[in-house]
């Protein structure tokens, strides 16, 4: 018990618009966007500003496909249903 203790401290869990749990910082707030990012090795929360997003931490979300990168990849080599976005 004293291990997950340790790591929550500082963290919360989180449901993402889809239906997804994770855990994130306790600094995240309503709004703030969880992003996979080509290149990284764990998903992001990001907060949307008006012209940019302010990178706030990594997190943790229980999906096998993002955790693994298979959703990164999808977007990578422009596979079916994948979900691109950029600004």
């Amino acid at each position: 018990m004293a291990a997950v203790r340790m790591y929550s401290l500082n963290r919360h869990a989180f449901l993402t618009r889809n239906g997804r749990i994770g855990i994130g910082p306790k600094v995240m707030q309503p709004g703030d966007e969880v992003a996979l990012l080509l290149g990284g090795k764990l998903p992001f929360v990001l907060r949307p500003r008006s012209d940019h997003h302010v990178f706030v931490s990594a997190c943790y979300v229980r999906d096998d496909d993002v955790m693994w990168g298979v959703e990164t990849e999808k977007v990578r080599f422009n596979k079916p249903g994948a979900r691109p976005r950029s600004r």
